[in-house]
């Protein structure tokens, strides 16, 4: 079976149309329909419907289910094509979160150097929703992923290295700045402000908001975690941050959060089902199995 056949079939499916599929591959018309014979004649069966009266085609039932198989047998071929460049690359591409690459990443950093990889990374910067998908799409190798739960995923191969606890911060003359821990119901009629969509934070401050049966005002929402902590320190609001990531003189009061939830702040190492390392590659995997 010719995969060319697949991407015309695919395209005439999408577009409903032989004319827009051939103008999108530039080939002639002539050439999408033999195409699609091709196939019927493999499969044994008609795959599209053509309604010449108004210029269409449609997909019967044995194309849809073709429709649906291709898509995977051709992201896959397309994976295996970047997967056999990637194992001579002399470069890793490698997804890193924002808070990650903030607060755990720069520990491995020595350790990378010694390996002589550092300087073979190249990071690609966002948040781990997004460069999920991205490492589904062949887009990036390797990447370390935060998550409120751990990450079950047929497609990738997941670690789970560390996990840690969500604390609440207040500004120091705030009247809860002297306890220790706190109960979520007691911050009903607080102001939020709080790390933007780009972090796994605001989706673990609406579930103890909403074990707690109330929903958070949020006031603010920043990329720049030292902002969220100086809003913090002018009484502005108060927010919700991984443990890890308050640091001694940042003018707040760190309080544990005394509510039995199962959120956490979760570091996975992430890379596809199927991926065959390079040296290089693997070495650096093995480097950040070392993150605790």
């Amino acid at each position: 079976m010719n995969t060319r056949d697949l991407e015309y079939f695919m395209a005439v499916a999408e577009r409903q149309n032989f004319s827009a599929a051939a103008t999108q591959f530039h080939v002639s018309q002539p050439t999408i329909t033999l195409a699609i014979k091709r196939l019927e004649t493999e499969f044994g069966d008609t795959l599209i419907q053509r309604d010449r009266t108004h210029a269409q085609a449609h997909l019967t039932p044995a194309g849809e289910i073709l429709q649906r198989r291709a898509t995977l047998i051709l992201q896959n071929l397309k994976l295996s094509q970047q997967e056999i460049i990637q194992t001579k690359a002399t470069t890793i591409r490698f997804g890193l979160p924002p808070i990650i690459g903030t607060v755990y990443f720069p520990k491995l950093a020595g350790k990378l150097m010694a390996d002589g990889i550092l300087s073979h990374i190249r990071t690609r910067e966002a948040g781990s929703d997004q460069l999920l998908k991205e490492l589904q799409n062949g887009d990036i190798d390797i990447a370390l992923l935060g998550s409120i739960q751990p990450l079950p995923n047929d497609r990738l191969h997941t670690q789970l290295l560390a996990e840690r606890p969500f604390h609440v911060i207040v500004g120091n003359d705030h009247p809860l700045a002297h306890r220790e821990q706190v109960s979520f119901r007691e911050l009903a009629g607080e102001r939020f402000v709080t790390l933007n969509d780009n972090f796994i934070h605001p989706a673990a401050l609406t579930a103890f908001s909403k074990a707690a049966g109330f929903t958070p005002n949020v006031i603010y929402k920043s990329p720049d975690i030292n902002l969220i902590k100086g809003l913090v320190a002018e009484n502005l609001g108060i927010s919700i941050l991984v443990s890890d990531a308050i640091k001694t003189g940042d003018e707040v009061a760190s309080l544990a959060i005394a509510d039995a939830l199962t959120e956490r702040f979760n570091i996975s190492l992430a890379y596809r089902q199927g991926f065959v390392p390079n040296e290089m590659q693997q070495q650096f995997i093995d480097d950040l199995k070392m993150i605790k």
